[in-house]
């Protein structure tokens, strides 16, 4: 199992990986509604085939009960008819003439025009027949069952209907003797005013309207039947003709309307026996198992090819959303590539408003960040390399400048000049400074460089300045960059004690791990509006020395503060804080605090990391 998810796992891609689950998490639900279907399909088809055969039978005895409906209400239109029950009443005392059997015709022919029915009116006697198409029954022609008939029809009222039946169970027709049924006969006794029978009215449904009714479905195989109340057949087919006793009654299924059973060459058959309201009479309805089935599977079939359908359209849809919504992605994967490769000027340019645009957008940011970073390395690093090299070549043959100042201070020594050959020791003492070529020094070597400093300037100044220093004793040992603090006192000199005496004091103590430098004058201190214009002048970035850096390769280090804040930011960076403040009349003062042994850009890699 291990072995397939770590295949799985390398040997497709993320977008790939989607599309296979999203398709599992749809198949499995799918797979397991087929598998569960095919479980309790056959239980499903059996009820939704007993249903469905239900309705059907249900539909066909309402068109035969709607079909019979019809009839007794056109017997009912004939027989209380205004024009013809006055002239059938008088049949018992004389015979219709022919005018009036035509009007009778004309009339009956008008009843069942409409509902494809016939009507026929028989006197009593026998001796006149009255129809409007010419038909009368075949039976009572028949002496015996003609009496037969009017001794039973004598038990009916005038306002009952008797159904007959089949009319080829009653005697000798033409209808028995053309096809297996015959139109079905019902018939209605007619009466004078006294109640005394004059007449018979006959109406036959025929076999059309019947065929109609009865709603038989070739398609699949189904077949309607009508029973009498004995089980006989009164209106069949060729397996089961009129007056034949069907064999399959629901005697042995206690009753039930519905059932499955087997008939025809042990054929299992789905019947459904429906009674009817106006007669005991009932609509057998029965249709093969497999044959009715195979309708319903088929539409099984036809739904799970469309859920088919539907779902590979789904899938194609999914593949094509997929497609669309990893194209941005595969950009990005495409440009980090090429980034891996070297190509840092790629970029996505993706012009979107959703995450992806925002993790385009970041990305492209990150890149032109990561260049303008290597950027600025190689300029911090070609800046590096400048120091050194100025190093370098200020270091060939310093000793022999040392060599002339030492004999000019004994000559002068010689001549009893003190006070020069003092000037020119201090000179030697910071020039030789210079010259070590250390550019980490202690800052109580610092702090002597600047006391030789200003044994310098004094003899060229009519007002002399006086030193004050006041370093804690954690703070001596501490390393700084070389003369960070020459050209701020060099500043007060020249710029705050340029014609007077002053003094300028230096403060240095620890906060934790800070190291602070103070550096006050009590000169005549700066205008509020000079004092900004020096502050933002001064107190650039990192990067903004960097690219004045670039845009002037060929220039020299500046001096004074200018000077002090590139190197010290270029060293400490974000870790560095510089301030500056002065007021008129009252002095300037310079702060500064940094890391204590702190190493940066123009660091000297032979004492990093030393205290």
């Amino acid at each position: 199992m291990k072995r397939v998810v770590s295949w799985f796992r390398s040997s497709f891609s993320f977008k790939q990986k989607l599309f296979i689950w999203v398709v599992i998490c749809m198949l499995l639900p799918m797979v397991f509604s087929v598998i569960n279907l095919n479980i309790s399909s056959s239980q499903i088809l059996r009820e939704r085939l007993i249903q469905s055969e239900e309705n059907a039978s249900e539909l066909t005895e309402a068109n035969v009960s709607n079909m019979m409906d019809n009839v007794i209400q056109t017997m009912n239109d004939a027989t209380f008819n205004n024009d013809i029950q006055p002239m059938i009443s008088s049949l018992r005392n004389e015979p219709l003439g022919a005018r009036q059997i035509l009007e009778i015709n004309n009339r009956l022919s008008s009843l069942s025009r409409n509902h494809n029915i016939s009507l026929s009116i028989v006197s009593a006697d026998e001796q006149q027949v009255m129809s409007g198409s010419g038909w009368k029954p075949a039976f009572t022609e028949e002496k015996p069952l003609y009496k037969d008939f009017q001794s039973r029809m004598e038990e009916f009222s005038s306002f009952q209907v008797r159904w007959l039946g089949p009319a080829a169970l009653l005697g000798e027709s033409t209808f028995s003797e053309e096809s297996v049924n015959s139109p079905l006969l019902l018939a209605r006794r007619l009466t004078d005013y006294n109640g005394e029978t004059t007449a018979y009215l006959f109406a036959r449904i025929s076999r059309t309207e019947l065929d109609r009714a009865l709603l038989a479905d070739e398609d699949v195989g189904r077949r309607n039947l009508l029973l009498d109340r004995e089980g006989r057949v009164l209106y069949g087919n060729e397996d089961y003709v009129p007056g034949q006793e069907f064999p399959y009654g629901d005697q042995e299924h206690n009753g039930e309307e519905t059932f499955i059973t087997s008939m025809e060459e042990g054929k299992d058959h789905v019947l459904v026996r429906q009674g009817f309201e106006q007669r005991d009479w009932s609509l057998v309805s029965y249709v093969p198992y497999q044959q009715a089935a195979s309708s319903l599977d088929r539409a099984y079939q036809q739904n799970f090819f469309i859920q088919a359908g539907a779902f590979l359209l789904f899938i194609l849809i999914m593949l094509f959303v997929i497609h669309r919504f990893f194209r941005p992605i595969q950009r990005l994967v495409y440009t980090a590539e090429k980034v891996e490769q070297g190509h840092l000027d790629m970029r996505n340019e993706l012009q979107r408003n959703d995450e992806i645009g925002r993790l385009s957008t970041s990305f492209d940011h990150m890149l032109d960040r990561i260049q303008e970073t290597i950027q600025e390395t190689k300029t911090e690093q070609a800046m590096k390399r400048k120091a050194e090299m100025e190093v370098l070549q200020s270091k060939i043959q310093p000793h022999f400048l040392f060599n002339i100042l030492n004999t000019i201070r004994i000559q002068m020594l010689k001549d009893g000049s003190t006070e020069n050959a003092k000037l020119i020791t201090s000179l030697s003492t910071l020039l030789r400074a210079i010259y070590r070529g250390s550019e980490w020094v202690t800052l109580e070597e610092e702090s002597k460089q600047l006391e030789e400093y200003v044994k310098l300037i004094n003899p060229m100044r009519k007002y002399p300045v006086e030193l004050e220093q006041e370093l804690d004793a954690d703070t001596l040992g501490e390393k700084v960059p070389q003369f960070i603090l020459q050209p701020v006192i060099e500043n007060a000199c020249y710029h705050g004690l340029p014609a007077a005496p002053g003094r300028i004091r230096i403060r240095a103590w620890t906060e934790d791990t800070m190291l602070c430098i103070e550096v006050t004058d009590n000169g005549k201190g700066l205008e509020p509006e000079k004092l900004a214009g020096i502050k933002r002048a001064l107190f650039v970035n990192k990067e903004d020395i960097v690219r004045d850096y670039m845009n002037q390769k060929n220039s020299m280090f500046g001096i004074g503060l200018k000077n002090v804040y590139d190197r010290m930011k270029l060293t400490y960076g974000t870790a560095l804080f510089m301030d500056l403040d002065s007021k008129e009349r009252e002095g300037t003062t310079v702060f500064m605090r940094f890391p204590r042994s702190q190493r940066g850009l123009m660091g000297d890699e032979s004492t990093a990391g030393r205290r």
